[in-house]
């Protein structure tokens, strides 16, 4: 049966466009996509986004932005189309606040889902791999947090930690992790499963601790969970201009299509810049 990358990238976007409009607190629909508001976590920018699904031009997205998110100190835009980006890029001037990230969706080759585990590790970095206590995955994630933000005050971690609980709630999400002697968390992954969906996610090794083979290991592990389970797929979202990915492609994860988040900070004018 041929592959249909397509079907896999829309999939993929489904799953991840309910999970947004579940767990916000309100939904404006609009011909273009629709538009999530969550006041009680109003940093959270998944929770409180313009997305758009259909291609527009960039007079169109930047009044759509106006319009339904000027009560955030923020805009945050989620874009399938590549020539909506491209537009914006064009059509507003370089570096004064805009930023965009492009996002490669990766699913587990067919090969692979729901028959055999990614490829394996190499030798020498067959740690143990365990169950993490939430406790011990809120640790890690705020290592994390703190790396991706700098600067970002407690206020801010709080609300993303908690909006990780709410995505762990519905996707019924277990966390994989490496401990040293110890016990400490050194390293973890979660495994998220909806339906005939399930989602690899955080995947993070302390700074200290890189280079091991750590994520490697719980990758393999977290594949072998997965596929035991036959879900229809398995998916990963990766930064499109991160070495990861290429770990998730050599554990048998293929891309099949891109998504931009486009976003403007507070206090800065109009503008895109390079690609975060």
């Amino acid at each position: 049966m041929s592959f249909d990358q397509a079907a896999a990238r829309r999939a993929v976007l489904d799953s991840l466009d309910q999970t947004a409009r579940a767990l916000a607190g309100s939904i404006t629909e609009l011909a273009e996509g629709w538009v999530t508001h969550t006041p009680r976590l109003p940093q959270v920018w998944a929770l409180n986004q313009l997305r758009l699904k259909a291609p527009v031009s960039a007079a169109m997205a930047l009044r759509l932005a106006e319009e339904h998110q000027g009560d955030l100190p923020y805009r945050h835009l989620v874009i399938e189309d590549e020539g909506t980006v491209a537009e914006l890029a064009a059509a507003v001037a370089p570096a004064t606040g805009w930023h965009s990230e492009r996002l490669a969706l990766m699913v587990l080759g067919p090969a692979q889902a729901g028959t055999t585990p990614g490829a394996k590790a190499p030798p020498g970095t067959r740690t143990a791999v365990a169950e993490l206590t939430q406790a011990e995955a809120d640790e890690l994630s705020r290592h994390w947090l703190e790396e991706d933000f700098p600067g970002a005050g407690p206020e801010v971690l709080a609300e993303l930690q908690e909006c990780g609980h709410l995505e762990a709630r519905m996707w019924a999400e277990r966390r994989l992790g490496v401990r040293e002697a110890g016990g400490r968390a050194l390293a973890m992954l979660k495994l998220r499963r909806h339906g005939a969906m399930a989602w690899v996610e955080d995947v993070y090794t302390l700074p200290a601790h890189r280079g091991r083979g750590y994520a490697r290991r719980l990758l393999d592990r977290g594949i072998e969970l997965l596929t035991a389970g036959r879900p229809d797929m398995i998916f990963i979202v990766a930064d499109d201009n991160d070495w990861p990915k290429d770990l998730y492609r050599d554990v048998g994860f293929r891309p099949v299509g891109p998504f931009w988040q486009v976003h403007r900070s507070p206090g800065l004018g109009p503008g895109i810049g390079p690609a975060t």
